[in-house]
This record gives structure tokens, C-alpha cells and sequence, in this order.
């Protein structure tokens, strides 16, 4: 299933990754909204799972959209490094000392002791979760957004900024 801008590429005769000034602005708009949803996300998240201490991390997180090299659209975020330190610490095995791993009165004497109970890591994944939870969101929003009307309202944007531009004298000298 091919989606409204696959087509559109393809019937343009452009190889995919080239987009036009329309369609950059669409998926630009598109990027700029999945950027406000994920950062309401990831906030909602960091106080659910009570992973703060300050505000820092949550006053800190912001995103902005760019066209990189070659008409490629991307979404970068940015927040302290600290708040990707404590997801990447939620996957860190816990290290146990040998005399934990084993139960000698188990293998010597065949006694089952009672096990202790062991403390339960705390969920500690508001990133990723949410990235990647969030893709098939956004990629459903540039299959189905992109119509006729979203192009002409698009077009009519284009025009009205290229006018203001065009009526404007600039002399240097």
C-alpha cells in the first residue's frame, strides 16, 4: 500500500527522499506537530513514572525540525544527557556476587532456603517507548493528511509569502 506522497514521488518522476517546496512544508508542519505530541508525551510520562527530582529534565526537553543534506526532513530532540542515563540504566543487568549465585546448603545438603526477596527495578523507559510507540502515528498523519486540500492551502501559503517577498526593494550601497 503505497501512500498519498509515494505516489506523488512517483508520478513526479523524482526518486524518493526528493520532495518539493509543498511537500517539504507539509512534512514539515507534520514533524513540527509529532514534535509537540511527543514532547507532551515524554513530560507525561517522566511524571507518571515519578523519574524526577527537579524540573530540570522536563524544562529542558525541546525539539525543532531541519532539512538536512540532500531534502531530507528530520525531528531532533534535545534534553539533558542525564534523563537518557537513567533509561539506559533500567536495561543494566544487576551484578551478583558469587556467593549469591550459589546456594551451597542446596547443593551440600539438599535444603531449599527461602528465597529473598528480590527488589524489583523500576520501569524507567520514557524515551524510547514513546519514540518508537509514536512512529506508525506519525507515518499514518503523512499518509492520510496529505489531500488535495492540504495542498492547495499549502500552495495559497507558498504564494502569499513569495508576494510579501517580491514586493519588498532592497538597495545596497
Amino acid at each position: 500500500m503505497q501512500s498519498d506522497i509515494t505516489r506523488a514521488i512517483a508520478n513526479s518522476g523524482k526518486q524518493f527522499g526528493q520532495f518539493d517546496e509543498v511537500e517539504m512544508m507539509f512534512i514539515e508542519e507534520e514533524l513540527s506537530l509529532h514534535g509537540e505530541f511527543l514532547s507532551d508525551l515524554f513530560v507525561e510520562s517522566i511524571e507518571q513514572m515519578r523519574l524526577r527530582k527537579t524540573d530540570e529534565l522536563i524544562d529542558n526537553i525541546s525539539f525543532h525540525t531541519s532539512i538536512s543534506k540532500g531534502n531530507k526532513p528530520k525531528l531532533t530532540f534535545s534534553f539533558p544527557s542525564h534523563g537518557r542515563l537513567i533509561e539506559v540504566n533500567y536495561f543494566k543487568k544487576s551484578q551478583r556476587s558469587i556467593f549469591e549465585a550459589i546456594d551451597t546448603d542446596k547443593v551440600v545438603w539438599g535444603i531449599n532456603q527461602a528465597k529473598k526477596a528480590r527488589k524489583k527495578k523500576k520501569d524507567t523507559r520514557w524515551y524510547t517507548r514513546n519514540v518508537y510507540g509514536s512512529i506508525n502515528r506519525l507515518l499514518s498523519r503523512l499518509a492520510t493528511n496529505y489531500s488535495e486540500a492540504e495542498i492547495a492551502r499549502l500552495k495559497l501559503i507558498i504564494e502569499r509569502t513569495s508576494l510579501r517577498n517580491s514586493s519588498k526593494v532592497t538597495i545596497n550601497i
